[in-house]
């Protein structure tokens, strides 16, 4: 009795030796890849049929005799003689009428002149004025009984009134040009005229023969067909659950994408009773891990099951991320000839990355200022837009604005861009980790090409 328990001591540590693991941890150290080999026992309960004695039932026909009173039909005719019948009916009755209208026509013009008299014409002259040089000449007259004279000098003017000039005028002849007579008569033509009239209607009936359906009773009996339930000794089949007990294989291979990255992270990688992998990475403050799982390949026969799969597996780093914003915009340029928006940007700008741009144009007015916006948003991709990577983590972008209606622009002085810059983790991954919001927003003056 002695030597019994160190057996049973070995043998239970044995067993523990070689017990089955369903779940692994390890580090990504900048390898390409891991490889995670796992093993469980499942056990799955499964059905069978079986057959066991029952008492079944059926239906076993038989016949019987039914009487009772149906409703029949018999048919009875009576001839209907002929008739007539009768009644008023509008009707359009039309009639032929004489009507009369106006045609006129112009004759022909002639001309018409008049004789007009001779008669005499006069016409006043217009006043003139005389002027005589009266230089050195003495004007005497006699005052209270002496001579008195005074030497006169200078121009001397006086008006004299303009003649009447009279002339005779020939007699002549005034001709015009008169235009025809206007001759009218009435012509005849022949017209319709119409109305509608209710007026008496008659029509003849043939004679028929009149037959109709008349019901009554009558007492039928009939065989009919019953059923009547019976039992018998029969057998039924039964689902009988049972238990099966397997060993699950797993094979997981995990790619690195960027086996470059520098932080240490941990990882747990199951297999679960589901017949599938789970890998989960532990929280590292910084780093987001995003987790693109294969399709798996499952082989299996009565008692093993072989599980397979592969697993890529991207790092980056949020505040690596937060860099590739834009941090400020330059050189903004709204050419409204071409419809082009051009500008460059300070950081990594990618035709996957959404934007949000608003254009603003203001003008100054006596007492306010006027203001217009433009907006375009979506990826660069849809925008139509062209990259051209620069020196410095500079970058060149145009955007197609042929799609944006400028018409609140076209008229403002001033310009400036609102740009608002986002990011998005690559997709196809399961990312974990503390997601930050990526975007960014800046603002520039612009020039505009006209």
């Amino acid at each position: 009795m002695g030597s019994f328990w160190p057996f049973v001591l070995g043998l239970v540590l044995s067993m523990a030796a070689v017990a089955q693991e369903s779940s692994s941890e390890f580090s990504f150290r900048g390898q390409a890849t891991e490889a995670v080999g796992l093993e469980r026992t499942l056990t799955e309960t499964r059905t069978r049929t079986e057959m066991r004695d029952s008492t079944c039932t059926r239906q076993v026909p038989y016949q019987d005799r039914e009487c009772g009173y149906e409703t029949r039909y018999r048919q009875e005719c009576s001839w209907v003689p002929p008739r007539e019948e009768c009644g008023r009916r509008d009707e359009r009755r039309c009639r032929d009428v004489t009507r009369y209208r106006q045609e006129c026509t112009n004759g022909p013009d002639r001309r018409v002149c008049d004789n007009i008299p001779g008669e005499r014409v006069c016409t006043n002259r217009p006043d003139r004025e005389i002027c005589e040089d009266r230089s050195g000449e003495e004007e005497c007259r006699e005052v209270n009984g002496r001579r008195v004279c005074r030497r006169t000098g200078g121009r001397q003017c006086r008006t004299v009134p303009g003649e009447r000039v009279c002339h005779d005028r020939p007699d002549r002849t005034v001709c015009r040009d008169v235009p025809g007579e206007r001759h009218c008569r009435q012509v005849s033509y022949p017209d319709q005229e119409c109305t509608t009239q209710s007026v008496p209607w008659c029509h003849t009936i043939p004679g028929q023969n009149v037959c109709r359906d008349i019901p009554y009773e009558e007492h039928v009996c009939r065989n009919v067909t019953r059923y009547r339930t019976e039992t018998y000794a029969c057998k039924e089949p039964v689902e009988v659950p049972y238990e099966v007990t397997f060993n699950l294989s797993g094979e997981l291979e995990v790619q690195f994408v960027n086996p470059d990255f520098r932080t240490e992270v941990p990882f747990t990688a199951n297999l679960t009773e589901a017949r599938t992998f789970t890998l989960t990475p532990s929280a590292v403050e910084g780093v987001l891990v995003g987790i693109r799982p294969g399709v798996p390949q499952m082989t299996n026969d009565a008692q093993n099951i072989i599980l397979k799969q592969k697993m890529e597996v991207m790092f980056t780093d949020a505040e690596a991320l937060q860099q590739e914003l834009t941090k400020n915009i330059s050189a903004v340029v709204i050419d409204f000839t071409a419809k082009k928006l051009s500008f460059t940007a300070q950081g990594e700008v990618e035709l996957e990355d959404s934007v949000e741009v608003i254009l603003e144009g203001r003008k100054k007015r006596l007492f306010s200022t006027v203001v217009g916006k433009s907006q375009v948003s979506g990826d660069l991709r849809s925008l139509n837009a062209t990259i051209l990577p620069q020196s410095d983590n500079v970058t060149a972008v145009q955007i197609d604005l042929s799609k944006v209606d400028l018409s609140a622009l076209s008229d403002k002085k001033t310009f400036k861009m609102k740009f608002k810059h986002m990011k998005g983790l690559p997709t196809g991954f399961g990312w974990t980790g503390a997601i930050p919001e990526l975007k960014a927003d800046s603002e520039a003056a612009a020039d505009v090409v006209r």
